[in-house]
């Protein structure tokens, strides 16, 4: 469905890491239709340290005058797998031990 810059090779879209946006190009030969469902998935590497669910917005425009406005990702803000926020995209949580002490006298 995406190709880097609509004509490059496929599965790849264009990181701007100053800005932090991802831009995905549709392939010259690729069709969304009308009232149909489309979805996609892709990888992401995790930071090593916690950190909150960021702002994500999605939008979209066309050679046509058609333009998507940027819609904000829904964030649940739900307990998940017993993490805080958990439901919400992108949140990443560091490990946390715990450890029963107990002590005896002889």
């Amino acid at each position: 469905l995406f190709c880097k810059d609509g004509t490059g090779p496929p599965a790849q879209g264009t990181w701007d890491a100053f800005s932090a946006i991802l831009t995905l190009f549709m392939c010259s030969n690729a069709q969304v239709l009308g009232g149909a469902v489309s979805s996609f998935a892709f990888q992401i590497t995790n930071p090593t340290i916690a950190m909150t669910s960021p702002s994500l917005q999605i939008g979209g425009l066309d050679d046509v005058p058609i333009v998507f406005m940027d819609q904000d990702v829904n964030k649940p803000g739900l307990v998940l797998d017993t993490v805080l926020l958990g439901s919400d995209p992108l949140t990443i949580v560091t490990g946390q031990s715990q450890m029963l002490m107990t002590q005896s006298n002889p």
